[in-house]
């Protein structure tokens, strides 16, 4: 990044990738917290070479959940930047996905994301695909609209996230949830093209991501 070569750590389930960025492997202190909110702050990565402040609110309303994540550059230099949420939704059988997106980017024999392609036809989520037949998948959508909707015979569950153009799904085959990722930018963005969402932070700059979840009774 701005010709220097930053060499992060293997993630340890994700050999020889550093999966997932840093802020999941790092603590969180409690700021502050009541019946219905909580803040925390991330204490600083080890492995990151610049120095950086991550906040994330939590708020519950009566129909759902709003997240508030801020990325501030607190170094001297610019830092590349990027944000992604990794909410996992219970996969039963009679779940269903839906959201709108323009591509994807199938994942190489590396498991990084290769170069982006039309959606083929059983990776179309429009018209909704059942959750459990989805297994196993692990791709990024671009061009993602910033809405996906899961439907139970009981609930829908709606995330918006206007910010974010691209969305990670994540569903192992032996597993019983779901992971629909919405991300300002694609996996391993910093070694991929301007395209990739990938934020160039300034000094002092903060970068945020919201996210509203609703949920409705059907």
């Amino acid at each position: 990044f701005d010709g220097t070569a930053v060499t992060l750590p293997a993630a340890p389930d994700g050999a020889p990738h550093a999966l997932h960025g840093e802020a999941w492997r790092a603590p969180w202190r409690i700021t502050a917290a009541g019946a219905r909110h909580a803040a925390l702050v991330a204490a600083a990565a080890v492995a990151w070479p610049w120095r950086f402040d991550l906040r994330q609110r939590l708020e519950l309303s009566p129909t759902g959940l709003d997240v508030t994540i801020a990325l501030r550059n607190d170094d001297e230099r610019a830092m590349p930047a990027g944000l992604g949420w990794h909410p996992a939704f219970a996969r039963r059988a009679a779940c269903q996905v839906r959201f709108d997106a323009e591509a994807y980017l199938p994942p190489g024999s590396d498991k990084l994301p290769g170069a982006t392609a039309p959606l083929p036809q059983h990776w179309r989520f429009s018209s909704g695909l059942n959750a459990a037949a989805c297994a196993p998948i692990d791709t990024c959508f671009t061009g993602w609209d910033g809405q996906a909707t899961l439907l139970w015979p009981d609930v829908a569950v709606t995330m918006t996230a206007p910010a974010c153009r691209f969305l990670q799904v994540y569903a192992p085959i032996d597993g019983d949830f779901i992971c629909v990722e919405p991300q300002t930018c694609a996996p391993d963005a910093v070694n991929r093209d301007a395209a990739s969402g990938l934020r160039r932070l300034d000094p002092g700059e903060t970068l945020t991501l919201r996210v509203r979840i609703d949920v409705t009774r059907l």
